[in-house]
């Protein structure tokens, strides 16, 4: 169905059915139902319902895609949280009205298991439905086009929380080729959106940027929940270019968690790409905290909230330079999803790196460089571990070989947050031992990361511990509490307490197990 109305006020074309249908005059409404099906859908959801229910059975067979219309207005999933339907099988097999029923049950039971956490099994109502579109006929597929680009975007949605990134693209891709074929502007808007989001996600900016340039120029899509997407894209794409001001401005101003409740674990996740200092990692944490608390347990354990969530706390973490917290989070994190993420990888090379341990930063980064379908970003980030741990090792031909490959990437796809993966002393040195005038624009960008850039803190250097702390340390690592190592020191228990936060900040740890952990991995006891 089409759409080319575009900028004509959608409550206007709203008043105009309902006075069309009213009035009697059946041809007048299935125009506007034709033709402004999308503004239609955006404006008032409810009024279209009411409007095709009361089409004679006559006007429904001179326009047989009108019946599929019916259908899919009447059990469409509502948002975030769709109302369940019924599979109600009274038309005869085979029928567009009959599939269409299968198809917005399941894509209904989908949605709802969404919101309920159970990202998997979202998924799989997705497989079913798709096993169920691959048996019907062309014809039947003609008369449900008015419903399938919404379905299929639905489809995209569950797919993505469920964090099948690859798949959710494609599903969003169809979405968006089904939509345009429809005239259906509200849905080509908000697919593209999600391409454009998926597309950031993954480090391909140009690919982002190009989806975020097929929007449709009309404005139906805007200021509502189908822009949220959009917004995050334009977030990340932001974040990459280092502009991370006007980054802030739009989660602040743009993105509406009222709208799009759905996503407040990559808002969160977004706000720790922009963390700058302690205090706003204190801030993240509890904010996180709070959010979790808020939410149901399995919006957070499952999915692409888990992971979202695992990559803001690890970046708070790494900020307040405790890797060791950091690297217990992700650990608890692939003991619990048992699924593999090329963007942990890079998480946990940077962790190692802060932590001073080259050796772990190598190997993790060695990982990431074998695989055959590495993407860009994370790719470049793991050349970048490699240059920093050769010349750490003082292998400088190694890390400079390394560092002209990561500046090449940097300036080809315009990912120059790659450079803040490593401390901002370590990029100085690289700069420093490597001829970035023989990488076209490779001096460029490193002035601007140098200049411009959040990065991740430098490598921890362990300060001398005292031999009272060493003691303290040591009865701390044999299981005492603070009050047997008080005893066995003979001081007060505020002593040990000021005592052992010395120890804690020398080390770069915040608790106990922390600091055994810590003292372990350096034979401090």
């Amino acid at each position: 169905m089409g759409n080319d109305g575009a900028g004509r006020p959608q409550n206007d074309l709203a008043e105009q059915l309902a006075s069309a249908v009213d009035g009697g005059r059946w041809a007048d409404a299935v125009g506007l139902i034709e033709r402004h099906w999308s503004a239609l859908m955006a404006a008032d959801i409810s009024g279209l319902r009411t409007a095709l229910e009361a089409l004679p059975p006559e006007v429904i067979a001179e326009h047989p895609r009108l019946a599929a219309a019916r259908s899919y207005v009447e059990f469409i999933p509502s948002g975030d949280a769709p109302r369940p339907v019924q599979f109600r099988d009274q038309s005869a097999a085979g029928h567009p009205e009959a599939l269409l029923d299968v198809l917005a049950r399941l894509t209904s039971r989908s949605g709802a298991r969404r919101s309920a956490g159970q990202f998997a099994l979202a998924a799989e109502s997705v497989d079913e439905a798709r096993e169920v579109l691959t048996d019907a006929t062309e014809d039947v597929l003609m008369q449900l086009q008015p419903a399938l680009p919404e379905l299929v975007f639905h489809w995209g949605k569950a797919r993505e929380f469920a964090a099948q990134g690859l798949a959710a693209y494609r599903e969003y891709r169809d979405a968006y080729d089904l939509a345009v074929v429809a005239g259906d502007e509200l849905v080509t808007a908000k697919a593209a959106g999600a391409l454009a989001w998926l597309s950031a996600l993954s480090g391909y900016f140009d690919e982002a940027r190009s989806w975020l340039g097929r929007m449709p120029a009309t404005e139906s899509w805007q200021g509502t929940r189908n822009a949220t997407t959009a917004h995050l894209a334009r977030v990340l794409l932001l974040y990459g270019e280092l502009r991370y001001a006007e980054a802030t401005e739009i989660l602040d101003s743009d993105v509406d968690l009222a709208l799009s409740p759905e996503y407040w674990a990559v808002e969160l996740f977004l706000r720790s790409r922009l963390v700058g200092d302690a205090w706003q990692a204190r801030e993240l944490l509890s904010s996180i905290a709070s959010a979790v608390q808020r939410n149901p347990p399995a919006l957070s354990e499952s999915g692409l909230n888990a992971q979202v969530l695992t990559r803001a706390r690890v970046q708070a973490h790494l900020a307040l330079q405790h890797p060791d917290r950091a690297r217990q989070i992700v650990n608890e994190h692939l003991a619990s999803q048992k699924r593999f993420s090329q963007s942990m990888l890079v998480e946990q090379a940077a962790i190692e790196l802060v932590a001073a341990d080259d050796a772990a930063a190598g190997r993790f980064a060695a990982e990431l460089v074998t695989l055959d379908d590495a993407r860009l970003a994370p790719l470049a980030s793991a050349l970048l571990v490699n240059a920093v741990c050769a010349m750490h090792a003082g292998d400088d031909e190694r890390a400079v070989q390394e560092f002209e490959r990561v500046v090449h990437s940097v300036v080809r796809d315009g990912l120059l947050t790659v450079l803040t993966v490593i401390s901002r002393g370590d990029l100085a040195r690289l700069a420093a031992m490597t001829e970035l005038d023989t990488v076209p624009g490779g001096r460029a960008v490193v002035e601007q990361a140098l200049e411009r850039g959040i990065f991740a803190p430098a490598p921890i250097t362990i300060a001398p511990l005292s031999p009272r702390e060493r003691s303290v340390l040591a009865e701390l690592r044999g299981g005492a509490s603070i009050a047997e190592i008080a005893a066995a020191l003979q001081v007060s228990h505020n002593t040990i307490k000021s005592q052992l936060r010395s120890v804690y900040r020398k080390l770069g740890v915040a608790n106990r197990e922390e600091a055994e952990a810590a003292a372990a991995r350096y034979g401090l006891v």
